[in-house]
């Protein structure tokens, strides 16, 4: 449960004893964030993934209850990405037996080639990406 959010005066700012990201530089070197959504049956499986890496910070969120399909929390900070943020999406798809199929991808949602910095296009028509800590 996120108790407290300090900034120091070197732009260091910390939730419960620990460095988020720094306000000057815009990184959080030791934030990363990586879902994986798997559905597997009889001799095989799809598995699609989404990593946030190296991500450049446009703000965060003061604690805040937050629910989805995926996760919920009663007092989570979300981070909002920002342009150069590192973003890969991967997606396979595996079936044994006669009918053998194997495929892969690096290619999002929007067709683009991942891994790759997020850019302005990513942004358009006010798309946020956000992930929560």
């Amino acid at each position: 449960m996120t108790k407290a959010i300090i900034e120091y005066t070197t732009g260091d700012v910390y939730s419960n004893g620990k460095l988020i990201y720094n306000t000057s530089t815009r990184t959080g070197s030791n934030l990363e964030w990586k879902r994986v959504n798997e559905v597997t049956w009889t001799g095989g499986y799809e598995q699609r993934t989404h990593e946030v890496s190296s991500p450049k910070i446009k703000m965060i969120s003061k604690p805040a209850s937050y629910s989805s399909s995926y996760a919920s929390s009663d007092s989570v900070v979300l981070i909002f990405c920002d342009v150069d943020t590192v973003f890969t999406y991967f997606h396979s798809k595996y079936q044994s037996g006669p009918e053998h199929f194997y495929d892969k991808s690096f290619i999002d949602t929007f067709g683009r080639l991942t891994p790759r910095p997020l850019d302005k296009q990513d942004f358009e028509g006010g798309n946020e990406h956000i992930f929560g800590f």
